[in-house]
C-alpha cells in the first residue's frame, strides 16, 4: 500500500473512532466524579434523620456533584498546605510567591522603599496599595534571584504582635472557576485577584437546587414588585429578568421580614447567592437595562436594574455596595454605598450616592455595557466599560468589612403621594413586560482575603453573624438563625410557606 493510501486509511479510522474515544473519556470522567460523589453520599451529612444536613444535599445533579467533589478537593488541598500547630485554634497563614498579602509590608500605611523584609522569611515588593509580589528569602537574596517556584513558607502569628502582619492563605489553582464558565474561554486577569466564580447564563440555572445561587421571594415597601422565581428567565444565552403585571402571586410574608408586605401590582425577579460568604474582590457584570417601551430605548421611565452586594440583615448590620442603572435618563448610572446598624428603615444618612456617568452619547438601554467594582479594605472603586468612574474611601461612611451576598434584580418604584422620583420621574410611561438582560457575571476573589469566600464554599465555616437571618426565601431550605431586632424588641421572623 502506498504511503498516501496508508495515511488516508488511518485518517478515516481516526475520524470513525474519535466520537467513541471522546465518549469513553467523558464516561471515565463521569465515572470518577460519580465515584467521588458516592463517597460524598456516604458521609454522615447524607444519612436520614441528620438535622444538620441541608435540604436536598443528597439529591444533586451531576453538575452539582462535581461542585461538591471540587469543594471537598479544595478543602483538602487547603488543609494539606497548612502547617500543624500545638494549639488547634491558632491561625496559621502561608505566604506564597507572587500572591497579594495585605499589610505584610504595612499595607496601605507602607511608605518606605519598594521592598520590605520580614525577618528571615520572605521579601515583598509593593506593586500597588493592595498588592505585593512576594518570594521567600532576604532582600539581598531576592535582588539576585528570580526564582518564583519555591514552596510556600509558613508564618506563625505568635510573637508578631508588634508587626502589622495579616497574610493571605494559599491561593488554590483552579482548573476552572466555579459556576458555569466556558472551558475554552480565556478570561481576563487582574493582578492581585483570582477568578473564582463565573456565570455565562448560556444554560438555565436550577435556582431551587443550585449550590451557589437561589432566588428571592422578597418585596420592597418602596417598590411595586414582588420578586418571584418565574420572572428569572434564561434565553438566548442570557439571563433576563422580566417585570410584568401580577396575575396571582399572593404571598404576603417573607421569611426574613417581621411584618407583612402588601399585595404588589407587578412581579419581577431577583437572583442571589445563598449565603453571606463574599467579601473583598472584583465584581463584574455585562448587562443591558430595560427599554421602558418596546423598541424605543430613548423614552425615560421608571426602573432600577442592579448588580450589588448586600448583607440583608438590615435589623442588625445593613451593608450594601451597588451598581444601579435607572430609568431617569438614557445614561443614568448610580453607584451607592449603604451602611447602618440596628436600623430597620432607610434614612438618607446611611447612604452615599454618586452619578459618575450620564453621557448623552451613551444609552444603557440600547446597548450592553460592562460594570464592575473592586471592594477592598478601606476603598471601593467603580468601573464602567473598564474606566474608573468613582473611588470611595473611609470618611463619613466606612467601607463595609462584613461578608455579603451577590444579588441582581429589577424593580419599579411606587407611585405614592408625594411621589419620590427614585428610578426615574416618568412612571406613567412604563409599559410591560420590561426586561433587564445579563450576558455574564464574574467574581474575582482578592488574594489578600483569607476568610471569604471559604475555600470549600461551605456555610459551615461562616460565623453566627454571617448566618443571621441568612435567607428571606422560605423555599430554599436554608433555616433561619436568630431573631429580628426591631425598635429595641426581639421579634420572630414571620412564617411563610412555599407557594
Amino acid at each position: 500500500m502506498s504511503p498516501l493510501l496508508r495515511c488516508a486509511s488511518l485518517l478515516s479510522l481516526l475520524i470513525i473512532l474519535t466520537p467513541c474515544v471522546l465518549a469513553a473519556l467523558e464516561a471515565l470522567q463521569q465515572e470518577d466524579t460519580l465515584q467521588a460523589a458516592a463517597a460524598f453520599a456516604l458521609d454522615d451529612a447524607c444519612l436520614p434523620g441528620n438535622e444538620n444536613s441541608e435540604k436536598g444535599a443528597c439529591d444533586l445533579s451531576l453538575r452539582q456533584l462535581r461542585l461538591a467533589v471540587h469543594s471537598q478537593q479544595l478543602s483538602q488541598h487547603t488543609q494539606n498546605e497548612r502547617v500543624g500547630s500545638d494549639d488547634p485554634t491558632s491561625e496559621i497563614d502561608v505566604v506564597e510567591p507572587g500572591v497579594a498579602a495585605w499589610k505584610q509590608c504595612g499595607g496601605k500605611d507602607y511608605v518606605g522603599p519598594t521592598k520590605c523584609h520580614f525577618p528571615s522569611v520572605y521579601t515583598c515588593t509593593l506593586e500597588t496599595e493592595y498588592w505585593s509580589s512576594c518570594k521567600p528569602g532576604s532582600v539581598d537574596a531576592a535582588t539576585h534571584s528570580e526564582d518564583h517556584t519555591s514552596l510556600p513558607v509558613p508564618v506563625h502569628r505568635a510573637g508578631t504582635e508588634s508587626l502589622p502582619v495579616h497574610l493571605a492563605a494559599p491561593t488554590v489553582a483552579h482548573t476552572l472557576p466555579l459556576g458555569h464558565p466556558w472551558a475554552s474561554e480565556v478570561y481576563p486577569k487582574h493582578k492581585g485577584f483570582t477568578l473564582w466564580l463565573v456565570e455565562e447564563f448560556d444554560k438555565p440555572l436550577d435556582l431551587d437546587k443550585d449550590p451557589i445561587w437561589t432566588w428571592s421571594d422578597g418585596g420592597l415597601k418602596e417598590g411595586q414588585v414582588r420578586f418571584v422565581k418565574e420572572q428569572i428567565k434564561f434565553q438566548d444565552g442570557k439571563m433576563k429578568i422580566e417585570v410584568r403585571a401580577n396575575h396571582g402571586h399572593q404571598q404576603t410574608c417573607s421569611n426574613a421580614q417581621s411584618e407583612h408586605v402588601p399585595h404588589k401590582p407587578l412581579v419581577a425577579g431577583e437572583i442571589r447567592t445563598r449565603f453571606n460568604m463574599f467579601r473583598y474582590g472584583r465584581y463584574e457584570v455585562r448587562m443591558k437595562a430595560p427599554s421602558v417601551q418596546p423598541h424605543n430605548p430613548n423614552v425615560d421611565g421608571n426602573f432600577v436594574s442592579t448588580m450589588f452586594v448586600f448583607r440583608d440583615a438590615s435589623f442588625k448590620h445593613w451593608r450594601e455596595i451597588d451598581v444601579e442603572v435607572t430609568g431617569r435618563a438614557p445614561g443614568a448610572i448610580s453607584t451607592n454605598i449603604l451602611t447602618a446598624d440596628y436600623q430597620a428603615k432607610w434614612k438618607p444618612s446611611m447612604q452615599e450616592t454618586d452619578y459618575p456617568i450620564s453621557y448623552q452619547h451613551m444609552n444603557v438601554r440600547a446597548e450592553f455595557h460592562d460594570y464592575a467594582f473592586e471592594w477592598l479594605p478601606g476603598v471601593i472603586r467603580w468601573y464602567v466599560d473598564g474606566k474608573l468612574v468613582r473611588e470611595k474611601r473611609n470618611d463619613r461612611l466606612a467601607v463595609p468589612d462584613k461578608s455579603a451576598k451577590i444579588m441582581m434584580n429589577l424593580w419599579i418604584y411606587h407611585d405614592a403621594k408625594p411621589f419620590v422620583p427614585f428610578g426615574g420621574k416618568h412612571l406613567d410611561k412604563d409599559r410591560f413586560p420590561m426586561y433587564a438582560e445579563y450576558d455574564w457575571f464574574r467574581f474575582y476573589k482578592w488574594d489578600g482575603d483569607h476568610h471569604y469566600p471559604p475555600a470549600d464554599m461551605s456555610s459551615k465555616s461562616l460565623t453566627g453573624d454571617d448566618m443571621y437571618l441568612t435567607s428571606n426565601n422560605p423555599c430554599d431550605g436554608i433555616p433561619q438563625i436568630g431573631e429580628v431586632l426591631k425598635y429595641g424588641k426581639k421579634l420572630k421572623p414571620c412564617k411563610a410557606t412555599c407557594r
